[in-house]
């Protein structure tokens, strides 16, 4: 029983921590198009300020997830 705790919850090696820089990467990535194409549909169909809002408001989301992932690598790698 032992054995299989270990295998199930000991640290794993910083090998995976590439996991993390690769999840960083999509969040960045998937931040930035959100951010983009909320502007450009914003201001090609005239929206108010009520969508501006939630678009920012989605965009700091995605933008936490960003950073906690960053946050993940760093721990990783130090």
């Amino acid at each position: 029983m032992n054995n299989l705790t270990e295998m199930l919850f000991s640290p794993l090696s910083k090998d995976y921590c590439v996991w993390f820089y690769g999840w960083t990467v999509f969040s960045y990535v998937w931040f930035i198009i959100v951010l983009v194409l909320s502007i450009v549909y914003g201001i090609k169909h005239k929206k108010g300020m009520e969508y501006y809002f939630m678009s920012a408001t989605a965009a700091l989301a995605y933008f936490l997830i960003y950073f906690q992932y960053r946050l993940f690598y760093s721990m990783c790698v130090k």
